[in-house]
């Protein structure tokens, strides 16, 4: 067989079991047990059914997702890798969340979240129209950057950040951020102290660099670009979060 004809072949197929994948995670799916819990000691059983007991997960056909959990529901988009192995949501709010899918049929799905054991079985549920009803964030105006733009030592300005508050809270939010900064450094690390909590990462510009990736652990958060010159920076956490501003 023509080596050209062999390897397209092979493309399609791989291509048509990831959308049949894809389409098989589209629907609502509710938290059922833990799955392999002979692994997991009576604590660990415990402390999974208080945070997950109650969960469901929704995705429709056009890439938007829904998280009920802790009484809690987050929005977002959410897409399949290339591989089929993850599913990656990014909240409204600019969470991001990677999902181990360790196997799927069509009444079961199985996942596996943040670094612990632990995976969970999900069973489908029915669709009911509140689900469908997908939060669309309003359109703000971001601007585009450069790398050599966003990269720096950027110092909160805790007074125009909490401008919208009371003034009783425009002190308190001033003395719990004094010395809070983000620094993007020109070779991808990513270092911040926030409250006095330290952290490291990589960073990036999304794709149509508009935003900045926050990569730390096993979380993700992406920035909008609000504004951004020599001496000032505004950022938006996602389409529906909080506004920041630093200073160099």
């Amino acid at each position: 067989m023509n080596l050209k004809l062999i390897l397209a072949s092979l493309l399609f197929a791989i291509t048509f079991n990831l959308n049949a994948q894809s389409d098989k995670l589209v629907g609502k799916w509710k938290y059922k047990d833990v799955h392999e819990k002979e692994k997991i000691d009576a604590q660990g059983l415990q402390m999974l059914e208080m945070f997950f007991g109650e969960m469901t997960l929704y995705f429709d056909s056009k890439g938007n997702h829904k998280v009920f959990m802790m009484g809690k529901i987050e929005e977002g988009k959410y897409n399949l890798s290339d591989d089929g192995k993850t599913i990656q949501l990014l909240s409204n709010k600019g969470a991001g969340e990677e999902i181990e899918l360790v196997e799927i049929s069509d009444k079961e799905l199985i996942i596996k979240m943040g670094s612990g054991d632990g995976a969970m079985i999900l069973e489908r549920v029915a669709v009911e129209e509140a689900d469908k009803q997908v939060e669309t964030p309003k359109k703000i105006q971001k601007q585009t950057a450069t790398k050599q733009q966003i990269a720096g030592k950027w110092l909160l300005d805790a007074k125009k950040t909490a401008e919208k508050l009371t003034s009783t809270q425009r002190e308190m939010f001033g003395e719990l951020m004094d010395g809070s900064y983000f620094e993007f450094c020109e070779n991808g690390k990513y270092k911040a102290n926030i409250l006095g909590a330290k952290a490291k990462g990589k960073w990036e510009l999304g794709a149509d660099n508009s935003t900045v990736i926050v990569h730390v652990d096993n979380s993700t958060k992406v920035w909008s670009i609000l504004n951004v010159d020599d001496d000032n920076l505004g950022l938006l956490q996602g389409d529906a979060g909080k506004k920041y501003y630093f200073t160099r």
